[in-house]
């Protein structure tokens, strides 16, 4: 091949890439269970090695959810058929979710606060949007867990930030 096509190729070929970047780029949706994070973070997760945490992302609401595991007194307890601890959802209400699960070396009958914050860009800090209670069961094992479902006080943006603090109560 001649140089003369060559040079005529080469910024054709590097265009049609940029053209397939930038639309795969903007077909990117907020429900694919992806997660992109942004510049300034993702999900942190701070949590004891005697339980499992896994970020599942936002999503929204298919029917209302009661809340449940609002009341320290009232933990939601870890089963395998995982029950949800949340602050309270309506049809259509945006939530994030993790799972939180026994491990190892859960102690029977541990409660736990779980704590998730959203970062808010506008004031550089997070804002807790639930503060939930779960209590491992008699005998924990790892099949045993709890979906946490916070719900968000505004729809997600592009980019999400989320913060997961889990400490020991009892």
């Amino acid at each position: 091949m001649d140089v003369q096509k060559m040079r005529k190729i080469v910024p054709l070929a590097g265009a049609v890439l940029v053209a397939l970047g930038l639309i795969s780029a903007t077909t990117y949706t907020i429900l694919n269970e992806s997660v992109t994070f942004s510049d300034y973070g993702g999900v942190i997760i701070e949590t004891l090695s005697d339980l499992s945490v896994t970020q599942k992302g936002t999503f929204k609401a298919g029917s209302a959810i009661s809340a449940a595991g609002t009341d320290p007194g009232s933990p939601v307890i870890m089963s395998s058929t995982m029950p949800i601890a949340t602050n309270g959802l309506a049809r259509g209400d945006w939530y994030f979710r993790v799972d939180v699960s026994a491990t190892g070396t859960t102690q029977a009958n541990q409660k736990y606060k779980v704590e998730v914050l959203r970062w808010v860009s506008t004031t550089n800090d997070y804002n807790t949007i639930a503060t939930l209670y779960i209590k491992s069961s008699a005998n924990p094992t790892s099949s045993e867990g709890v979906r946490v479902y916070a719900k968000l006080p505004t729809p997600p943006g592009a980019s999400e930030t989320f913060m997961v603090l889990i400490t020991r109560v009892s």
